[in-house]
């Protein structure tokens, strides 16, 4: 799958689109190019094969010079993985520099106009037609600007596409063009999920996937799901694992189905995505995602979780009156999750300390596990039966999956959503959803 990166700003450019393709090689490429305006010159590096090589012809950035550019990792669609087929594309006159994720439908026909007008394609690349075109475009007694161009060219073509495109008369400005880009799930974790909205055509696509994208079981629950797999369906924890990821899938469609009827009418946006041509994984790039997604976890597990931890440590250790509780039951959380159980007796689950650990959840979804952890102490798979039975451990899980994201996620959502009355309205409409969902699988459960 292509992916493109651009900078602008006062550092040098090239070392950091380098960086910038760097993080992107786990989605895997054949080839990989950067592009730098300076001073009305466009200066581009490019090659097949792996990243290190393309560092390696520019001494790791340091031959190119300029402060705004555009990066690219290709999978090749139209023409063979070479150096000539790989981006950014330049048009005849050096002055504009495309990269390009996508197809455009109707390269051929322009192409075919381009050539008569006398215009030398030097690629086989649907890509290079629209830098072309640019070029074209921008001689034209009615075009008095870049933007005045771009806006030509992408109501002249057709496709999917999203562009980066940087000129030459105009080194202090990155142009950047999209359509039909695909709805990411946030199964990797909410934020980014609900961030990615904002490529979406219209309002309405962009709310309905703010708004369900929390449904998706993010890797901050996987943990939740395998201690209580583990204790009380032991040997199924595959089928437990499918069935909350399914849940929420389900659930998600039926609220889009639901909200797109009543609060969020509206005509959906079209769909087009482009499924490059599937590879085995480069073994370097999937071990560097690896470190990269380990580190991440491991800075914010001496963060967020840490500081959840040792706040409920506090809570738990003293009483009311800020005396040293001779149990857990005295203290500052038992008073808290005390008010809270009731809420969640009809679940199953009554046990403040059940009630407590979801409360910490919405700080971020590892401390439930982490909450429960100090509060049962001990080995979590013998100690979670004293306070959960099958039936209400069911019922558990399905709560832990629907429910309300945590505070990074709300967060994101009341900004692309820009309304934090829309955000705390579907946090509280998820955390309804949940409350009914598992309320129906605790009384089911014990039918059974």
């Amino acid at each position: 799958m292509c992916g493109i990166v651009g900078y602008i700003g006062k550092e040098q450019a090239a070392p950091i689109l380098l960086e910038g393709l760097a993080r992107l090689e786990y989605r895997g490429y054949d080839s990989a190019g950067i592009c730098v305006a300076e001073n009305g010159v466009l200066d581009v590096a490019k090659c097949k094969g792996r990243l290190k090589n393309l560092a390696a012809m520019t001494e790791n950035g340091a031959l190119l010079h300029g402060t705004a550019g555009i990066g690219h990792t290709r999978w090749a669609t139209h023409g063979e993985p070479n150096d000539i087929n790989s981006h950014p594309h330049v048009s005849q006159n050096g002055k504009v520099a495309l990269v390009h994720n996508g197809i455009i439908e109707n390269y051929l026909e322009i192409r075919e106009f381009l050539e008569e007008k006398g215009v030398q394609f030097t690629s086989q690349t649907d890509s290079e037609v629209v830098a072309q075109l640019l070029e074209y475009c921008l001689g034209l007694d009615e075009v008095h600007c870049m933007q005045d161009a771009i806006y030509m060219v992408l109501h002249r073509i057709e496709g999917a596409y999203a562009f980066g495109i940087v000129c030459a008369d105009d080194p202090e400005r990155i142009y950047a063009a999209r359509k039909d880009a695909p709805l990411l799930l946030g199964f990797g974790c909410s934020v980014p999920g609900v961030l990615a909205a904002r490529t979406l055509p219209t309002r309405r696509d962009r709310a309905l996937t703010i708004v369900l994208t929390p449904c998706m079981s993010c890797s901050a629950k996987a943990p939740v799901y395998a201690a209580f797999a583990a204790a009380f369906f032991p040997g199924r924890s595959a089928v437990v694992f499918l069935a909350l990821y399914a849940l929420g899938i389900l659930a998600a469609a039926g609220a889009a189905r639901l909200l797109g009827r009543t609060v969020l009418r509206g005509e959906a946006a079209s769909f087009v995505l482009e499924l490059p041509d599937y590879r085995w994984p480069d073994a370097r790039s999937v071990l560097r995602r690896m470190w990269v997604r380990t580190k991440e976890f491991l800075t914010r597990a001496f963060t967020v979780i840490l500081a959840a931890s040792v706040g409920v440590w506090v809570l738990r250790t003293f009483t009311p009156t800020w005396r040293v509780a001779t149990n857990a039951g005295e203290s500052l959380l038992a008073v808290a999750g005390q008010a809270l159980a009731p809420v969640f007796a009809p679940l199953g689950f009554g046990d403040w300390r059940a009630a407590t650990a979801l409360v910490t959840g919405l700080l971020a979804k590892e401390t439930v596990l982490s909450t429960l952890g100090v509060l049962l102490g001990g080995d979590l798979t013998a100690a979670l039966p004293g306070v959960f039975s099958p039936a209400a451990a069911a019922s558990f899980l399905v709560f832990t999956a629907l429910y309300a994201p945590c505070v990074a996620a709300q967060a994101a959502m009341r900004q692309e959503l820009g309304s934090r009355l829309g955000a705390l309205t579907a946090a509280i409409g998820s955390c309804a959803a949940a409350w009914c969902a598992a309320a129906v699988v605790y009384r089911i459960a014990i039918l059974l």
